[in-house]
């Protein structure tokens, strides 16, 4: 369950990012209360994907569930499906190797207004636009 991760970046155009090693750990506590949470078994192997090659990935209703107990467990997404952009953006912004204004742009377009009109499709295309639009990898 090492370097599990929502949501996170190693530019892909000309410089490199990543988390730190604090957002690493803090990713692995929120996996861990997940999987058990959701009755994951240690070993799945989607948070990983996501982070390392995030552009092969599908996203299952057992995908978006993760992602709606994550996203929760960091206090980004309420009941309603809605984000809170400025605590997106911090989180990113914390490790001090990502660009502001990709970050911005990314979260802005992807994390503003709800896409769907439930809460699991609201976090369905967000996750789909954050993958689709951003110009920096996770790892």
């Amino acid at each position: 369950m090492k370097l599990l991760v929502i949501f996170l970046v190693c530019c892909s155009s000309c410089c490199l990012a990543k988390l730190d090693q604090q957002q690493l750990e803090t990713f692995s506590g929120v996996t861990k209360a997940c999987f058990e949470e959701l009755q994951i078994p240690a070993g799945w192997e989607f948070p990983t994907q996501a982070l390392q090659d995030e552009k092969t990935i599908t996203f299952s209703d057992r995908h978006i569930d993760f992602i709606v107990c994550a996203t929760r467990k960091y206090n980004v997404l309420d009941e309603e499906g809605r984000y809170n952009t400025q605590l997106v953006k911090e989180i990113f912004l914390k490790s001090n190797t990502f660009d502001k204004q990709q970050v911005d742009e990314v979260v802005d377009l992807c994390y503003g207004d709800p896409k769907g009109t439930t809460l699991r499709e609201n976090v369905a295309e967000a996750t789909k636009c954050f993958f689709a639009n951003k110009k920096f990898k996770l790892m």
